[in-house]
């Protein structure tokens, strides 16, 4: 993604005053995107603050990010986002705003840290399914 739609992007978010960090991630991180993907961004909101609706801040955002880079954008919201997407967030995306004076990085290390607690359990689940498709019907 271009250096300047990221200004544009930390120009936004850094008003929102509950966001503590945004990630980049999708094919706009990863330079496939074409003219036809959306930009995905994931945001973390300060879970001390009052009473976050996470919904019209969701949708607020996303409309003001879709208007400046005249694109479509997807916001995830990774406080009540699932483990496995947490941890694919966290692993394949690109911090593209991070709030001034943040001393909050625990939520990265227990992202990290719940999804390998459940590496195995998710491993047997897998397993096992696959062993019951192929003993078929």
């Amino acid at each position: 993604m271009e250096k300047v739609k990221i200004g544009l992007i930390n120009n936004i978010l850094k008003n929102e005053h509950d966001i503590l960090v945004a990630y980049l991630f999708g094919s706009e991180s990863k330079d496939k995107a074409n003219k036809y993907s959306d930009i995905d961004i994931a945001i973390l909101f300060d879970a001390n603050a009052a009473k976050v609706d996470y919904t019209d801040k969701q949708i607020a955002i996303m409309t003001n990010l879709s208007e400046a880079l005249n694109k479509e954008v997807d916001i995830i919201i990774l406080n009540r986002a699932s483990l496995f997407l947490k941890y694919h967030i966290l692993k394949e995306g690109i911090k593209i705003y991070e709030r001034p004076n943040r001393n909050e990085h625990n939520f990265e290390a227990i992202a990290i840290m719940q999804y390998l607690d459940f590496l195995p359990i998710k491993n047997r689940i897998e397993n096992g399914i696959l062993s019951k498709i192929k003993e078929g019907p």
